[in-house]
């Protein structure tokens, strides 16, 4: 869709498609009710950004279960804002 779009409003539709991710994660993270999500499995890119933005992160300890925001390894920066919501 950005690719998609002609060069002159790339950065526009870019930041309209990604800004609607930042609000929905900003709304989780002031809903006024403690989230506490629970991983079994990967949370990588967007479902790491998800659990950031809750108030609490609960993981189990296996060797299969890993949480990170990769794009930050190649110089990106998460499309949903990244740990706005992270304070523990």
């Amino acid at each position: 869709m950005i690719m998609a779009a002609p060069a002159e409003t790339r950065d526009r539709v870019a930041f309209d498609h990604f800004f609607r991710l930042g609000e929905a994660l900003r709304g989780i993270e002031t809903a006024g009710k403690r989230l506490r999500p629970r991983s079994r499995a990967l949370a990588l890119g967007g479902g790491g950004e998800l659990a950031l933005a809750t108030h609490h992160r609960v993981m189990v300890d296996d060797p299969k279960v890993a949480f990170g925001l990769p794009e930050s390894l190649v110089g990106l920066l998460p499309g949903g804002g990244g740990p706005n919501g992270c304070r523990d």
